[in-house]
């Protein structure tokens, strides 16, 4: 996993990186921030991150275009989640009165996240 750090400008309702004027969220998708686990870090991230992204990361897994290891560009490549989870440790949300999300792999939970909403 990586960390992307942006630098950005906001008005009242939304928030556009610098690099990316042209493309703005609303803040109400971001704010306020909530800690989210990243290995075995806890680090700040946007509330409700299914809002930001244009596919469901819960169905569609992308790789990114920027290989951070490398510093290099690399051909994108999507697949199914559902082909990934016996491998690799995948975030299961849960919505109900809470979000809950469930770090699993192959069935297995590694831990549980409950956030109110």
């Amino acid at each position: 996993p990586f960390v992307d750090i942006f630098f950005y400008e906001q008005n009242q309702t939304h928030l556009w990186t610098l690099l990316n004027p042209d493309k703005p969220f609303q803040t109400k998708y971001i704010f306020p921030l909530i800690l989210r686990p990243l290995g075995y870090l806890w680090v700040p991230a946007p509330r409700k991150p299914k809002r930001l992204i244009k596919f469901d990361p819960f169905v569609e897994c992308k790789t990114n275009f920027w290989n951070h290891r490398t510093e290099s560009y690399q051909k994108p490549v999507t697949v199914q989640c559902n082909r990934l989870k016996d491998i690799y440790p995948f975030v299961e949300p849960n919505k109900k009165k809470e979000w809950i999300e469930i770090l699993k792999i192959n069935n297995t939970i590694i831990h549980t996240v409950v956030f109110t909403l």
